[in-house]
């Protein structure tokens, strides 16, 4: 075996102890899991490979002719010619409960403006990869050490990352959207639950019901392959209960009535500290007003008052002397 195959081999650790392999579906221990044909590269919760399914005749030359790094191996059907490539990333991208929206959003713009530069079948959304250890495929590993989402985004131009306009999103990209349209609506009702004496099961029900509406707009988009088959469409129960869980928790555990409050009277304070930043002091426009507001009682301040400037000042036809 090639020095890259048994790099893969070693780095394939997906998150789950058994990887999910092309037969039927089903989850398998991974050393039967990678006999199999095709294999599923990420896990459940962690993104450590970005794959893309290229059909068209001039993909064996892709990343070349687009101006893109290569793949860290292609794998090719020899029968049709069609090819997975995948990049493997030298950070991983974590889908756990507690993880940060922010990097999934960089790695769906970043597998989006590949996709779209290499001509990608965007309907693909990366389940389960030609495994590149199976005799079967023609396998080329082109790169031996990982990429970063910045490296891979320094290729990129902003037209190539930017968000779909149509409302069938794939990929990652359908996480994204969910996880964000169900946050605004966590924000907006999870105080309005508490004060109605609801739990977080109750709240969490709430919030997986309108997760699941959010994910049927999906459904409107069936892209139909060649042979028949759709393989696009809603994210499954289970990646939806995952995202729901995440938002659910948190919305919960970080949002009150009282930390709500909290929030708006910092928010409310940072924006006045702003808003008079440039603010120039009486004292310093006006110093009259100052001296004749803190003199003494009884005596008088010569030539100030209270309520204006001194009169040789406030009389045009003065002069200076």
């Amino acid at each position: 075996m090639p020095i890259y195959g048994q790099n893969f081999q070693a780095l394939y650790q997906p998150d789950r102890i058994a990887p999910m392999c092309s037969a039927g579906l089903k989850i398998r221990d991974r050393k039967v899991a990678l006999e199999h044909r095709q294999v599923q590269l990420n896990g459940k919760y962690v993104l450590r490979w970005m794959p893309h399914d290229i059909d068209h005749s001039d993909a064996y030359h892709a990343h070349c002719d687009t101006n893109l790094p290569p793949p860290n191996f292609i794998a090719i059907d020899p029968e049709n010619g069609h090819r997975h490539c995948a990049v493997l990333l030298a950070t991983p991208v974590s889908c756990y409960e507690a993880s940060r929206v922010e990097p999934l959003r960089f790695y769906s713009a970043v597998e989006r403006g590949i996709s779209r530069r290499i001509g990608a079948d965007r309907d693909y959304t990366g389940l389960i990869t030609k495994n590149p250890l199976h005799p079967y495929w023609r396998v080329e590993w082109r790169r031996n050490s990982p990429y970063t989402l910045g490296e891979l985004a320094d290729w990129l131009f902003f037209e190539d990352m930017k968000p779909d306009l149509r409302p069938d999103t794939i990929g990652a990209g359908r996480n994204v959207v969910i996880f964000d349209e169900l946050r605004l609506i966590a924000y907006r009702e999870v105080r309005q639950f508490k004060k109605d004496d609801a739990n977080l099961d109750q709240w969490r029900e709430h919030l997986e019901d309108m997760a699941m509406r959010i994910n049927q707009r999906f459904a409107a988009y069936g892209a139909r392959k060649a042979h028949g088959r759709c393989n696009v469409g809603p994210l499954r129960p289970s990646q939806v209960r995952t995202i729901t869980g995440s938002v659910a928790n948190w919305t919960w555990r970080h949002m009150s009535v009282a930390a709500f409050s909290a929030r708006q009277s910092h928010v409310g304070k940072r924006g006045n500290a702003k808003r008079w930043a440039d603010h120039i002091p009486t004292e310093v426009t006006k110093p009259w007003q100052l001296r004749a507001s803190t003199a003494p009682p009884g005596i008088g301040v010569r030539g100030s008052t209270k309520t204006g400037p001194p009169a040789w000042l406030a009389n045009g036809n003065a002069q200076v002397r």
